[in-house]
């Protein structure tokens, strides 16, 4: 009410305006995303008996104004481990970090891609529309909101809680192009509190990775936006997520406030200076951060391994294998369109099945490039812009970058906000940005 007004007087008024719908509960989220991996996905590259692997996950509420949003799990992804640098493909052929996060959010892109695809099309899509007249690019349609969840603490600084730890390594950065990787001494991953606000990279078994944590990962989505740079060409807004769901690495859940304090520091706290008026971020949204024990989304039963997944349970290898599904793929072979599952082995970053050259890389194989990989995106995103008639840019020109190359200017052309609002970022001396490792796009996307 106005200063000074009473209920039923002339200067309170005279309708209630009604509430934005509330979002689906945590728990919900959790338990749709751990109910989908273990009952509708296929055995095929679920976790063996004696391994443990992360689930991530995202579910697109949709809310008519009738009744409470309806939840569907629309992408997910499963997987631990990546690639070290000698194994890193310089073709865009392999899934070089195979964390369950940046996986779900690969299968996500292909997820959109697929909607933009039917967008375009007389049949429409129920996810995203043109927005005319304005920019007359992609949006997502009213009501359509979206949701992360991870089946435990992402890696890097949102682990770093209390008693918990990371085994992410800080990044140090000598200037603003030169990033050297310093892993820390033995006893100080072993013992004593560690550092919060740092960037970190992932571990690897011997020699060291190139891959940023995801914390450090998901900090920057929250700025700039799910779709990844490519597809920023074909929206008019970034995709944004409504609320962030996680698993406490306990179960019983008594550390659930500081375990979401220690995750809103790491996505969006250690980067608040950019949500300022006139800052690099394209994003407006602070998602919601919901932290949950492991025994709410499981309902107290020790059977309830969600198809594989163990919420943070010790003494199991992780699994060398990861899964990636969407709910809405393109066939362009058989032109049709339907749900995606794939397999990828960890070790090389390809699809599962192929003999051991094939995967290797040493021989280019269409049977072992997975969907979500930069190649196969690159070329669904050149489908898109062929279908916009050059709404989104020119198709002749993508062809061009194609066969010159590098795959970075690809971006720089396309997703030109993105790309820039990165760059600026990272040019900020003394931000968690300017720690990135610095990985060269410099492959031509050929194969196309």
């Amino acid at each position: 009410l106005p200063p000074g007004a009473q209920l039923g007087s002339k200067s309170a008024p005279c309708a209630m305006v009604p509430p934005p719908p509330a979002a689906p509960s945590a728990v919900e989220v959790a338990r749709s995303c751990v109910r989908h991996f273990a009952e509708r996905l296929p055995r095929t590259g679920k976790p063996q008996a004696h391994e443990t692997t992360v689930l991530a996950a995202f579910a697109v509420s949709k809310n008519d104004g009738n009744g409470p949003p309806v939840l569907q799990v629309v992408a997910l992804g499963t997987g631990t481990k990546c690639l070290s640098e000698s194994k890193r493909s310089g073709h865009g052929d392999a899934i070089n970090d195979s964390h369950a996060e940046v996986v779900a959010r690969r299968a996500l892109v292909r997820w959109l891609l697929a909607h933009a695809r039917l967008a375009l099309t007389e049949k429409g899509s129920p996810v995203l529309m043109l927005d005319k007249p304005q920019s007359n690019k992609l949006k997502l349609r009213a009501g359509v909101s979206l949701h992360f969840f991870a089946s435990e603490m992402p890696c890097g600084d949102a682990c770093v809680c209390e008693e918990s730890r990371t085994g992410a390594k800080e990044v140090e950065a000598s200037g603003n192009d030169a990033v050297v990787v310093v892993p820390p001494l033995q006893s100080k991953v072993d013992s004593g509190p560690q550092a919060t606000h740092r960037a970190r990279r992932k571990p690897g078994r011997g020699e060291p990775t190139l891959s940023m944590s995801c914390s450090d990962k998901i900090a920057k989505w929250l700025l700039l936006g799910f779709q990844g740079c490519l597809l920023t060409g074909l929206l008019a807004h970034p995709i944004e997520v409504e609320t962030v769901t996680i698993v406490s690495p306990r179960e019983d859940g008594r550390d659930l406030d500081a375990a979401r304090t220690a995750a809103e520091r790491a996505f969006f706290g250690r980067t608040s200076s950019y949500r300022v008026a006139g800052g690099p971020a394209l994003c407006t949204r602070v998602p919601q951060v919901r932290v949950v024990s492991r025994r709410q989304v499981l309902g107290g039963g020790e059977g309830g391994r969600g198809g594989g997944i163990f919420f943070g349970q010790g003494g199991r290898s992780k699994s060398g294998v990861s899964v990636n599904w969407s709910a809405l793929h393109y066939f362009s072979d058989t032109a049709t369109f339907g749900e995606v599952h794939e397999v990828t082995l960890s070790a090389s970053g390809r699809r599962a099945g192929a003999v051991k050259r094939l995967r290797s890389g040493e021989v280019f194989n269409e049977k072992v490039v997975s969907t979500i990989s930069r190649l196969r995106v690159a070329r669904s995103f050149r489908q898109v812009l062929e279908l916009g008639g050059g709404r989104f840019g020119n198709v002749e020109d993508f062809d061009v970058l194609a066969a010159r190359g590098p795959y970075s200017e690809l971006k720089r052309t396309f997703g030109g906000g993105y790309h820039d609002a990165w760059r600026q970022m990272r040019r900020a001396e003394g931000s968690i940005f300017s720690f990135w490792i610095t990985k060269e796009d410099d492959f031509t996307v050929s194969q196309l």
